[in-house]
């Protein structure tokens, strides 16, 4: 039997959490937050609840930038908006729900 962390890395590419990270939160209010958090993240906004184009749209904002892997930081966010995601910004992502399991185990 696999542990839960097996299973929740197959098939995945690993970012090594260490490199900048660019990171979407939903809304502008996290946004502003995350700024003033003194870690240094690339940052954009795009909430799943109003739809997968706001996370496309944030991801982006994040082209150009010199983020290694980007973090969806909503617990709203799926499997499958992490994989467009991937998809429009050409990274790796994570999603906040995973990485905090992964942590955890």
């Amino acid at each position: 039997m696999r542990s839960h962390r097996e299973a929740l890395w197959r098939h995945e590419e690993v970012p090594d959490l260490r490199d900048q990270a660019g990171v979407i939160v939903p809304g502008k209010a996290q946004e502003e937050q995350a700024a003033r958090s003194g870690v240094e993240t690339e940052v954009a906004s795009g909430s799943p609840y109003i739809g997968m184009h706001e996370l496309e749209a944030a991801a982006r904002r994040l082209e150009g930038k010199d983020v290694s892997f980007i973090c969806l930081d909503c617990m709203g966010c799926t499997a499958e908006m992490k994989r467009r995601v991937s998809e429009t910004e050409g990274r790796p992502v994570i999603l906040q729900w995973t990485l905090i399991a992964r942590l955890a185990d």
